[in-house]
Protein backbone atom coordinates (compact mmCIF):
# COMPACT_ATOMS: atom_id res chain seq x y z
CA UNK A 1 0.00 0.00 0.00
CA UNK A 2 1.38 3.48 -0.73
CA UNK A 3 0.63 6.04 1.96
CA UNK A 4 0.89 9.76 1.74
CA UNK A 5 3.08 11.75 4.50
CA UNK A 6 0.28 11.50 7.14
CA UNK A 7 -0.19 7.63 6.75
CA UNK A 8 -3.29 8.05 4.81
CA UNK A 9 -3.15 5.79 1.57
CA UNK A 10 -2.99 7.35 -1.48
CA UNK A 11 -6.09 6.74 -3.90
CA UNK A 12 -5.48 9.50 -6.71
CA UNK A 13 -4.19 8.20 -9.49
CA UNK A 14 -0.68 10.44 -10.37
CA UNK A 15 2.19 10.09 -13.21
CA UNK A 16 5.43 8.78 -11.68
CA UNK A 17 7.93 8.51 -13.96
CA UNK A 18 9.16 4.67 -15.31
CA UNK A 19 12.53 4.82 -13.58
CA UNK A 20 11.43 5.73 -10.40
CA UNK A 21 8.05 3.45 -10.18
CA UNK A 22 10.60 0.86 -10.86
CA UNK A 23 12.55 1.49 -8.20
CA UNK A 24 9.31 1.49 -6.26
CA UNK A 25 8.55 -1.76 -6.73
CA UNK A 26 11.19 -3.24 -4.83
CA UNK A 27 9.84 -2.24 -1.21
CA UNK A 28 6.59 -3.09 0.48
CA UNK A 29 5.64 0.21 1.79
CA UNK A 30 6.14 3.86 0.90
CA UNK A 31 6.26 7.30 2.45
CA UNK A 32 6.08 10.79 1.01
CA UNK A 33 9.30 12.56 1.18
CA UNK A 34 11.97 15.30 0.58
CA UNK A 35 15.27 14.12 -0.37
CA UNK A 36 18.15 16.57 1.18
CA UNK A 37 20.71 15.54 -1.29
CA UNK A 38 18.89 15.98 -4.51
CA UNK A 39 15.48 17.42 -3.93
CA UNK A 40 13.32 15.12 -5.20
CA UNK A 41 10.09 15.49 -3.36
CA UNK A 42 7.42 12.66 -3.86
CA UNK A 43 6.85 9.04 -3.10
CA UNK A 44 10.28 6.94 -1.00
CA UNK A 45 10.58 3.34 0.02
CA UNK A 46 10.19 2.15 3.64
CA UNK A 47 13.25 0.23 4.34
CA UNK A 48 12.60 0.15 8.52
CA UNK A 49 9.60 0.42 10.19
CA UNK A 50 10.10 3.55 12.44
CA UNK A 51 7.38 2.42 15.18
CA UNK A 52 9.05 -1.41 15.22
CA UNK A 53 12.23 0.22 15.81
CA UNK A 54 11.46 3.11 18.28
CA UNK A 55 9.40 -0.06 20.35
CA UNK A 56 13.29 -2.10 20.31
CA UNK A 57 14.78 0.79 21.37
CA UNK A 58 12.51 1.16 24.24
CA UNK A 59 13.09 -2.70 25.17
CA UNK A 60 16.21 -2.02 25.62
CA UNK A 61 16.57 0.75 28.04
Amino acid sequence: MILDKDGNPITTTSRIEPEILEELRKYKTHEHNTCLECGYVGLMGKTVNREKRLKKLAMIY
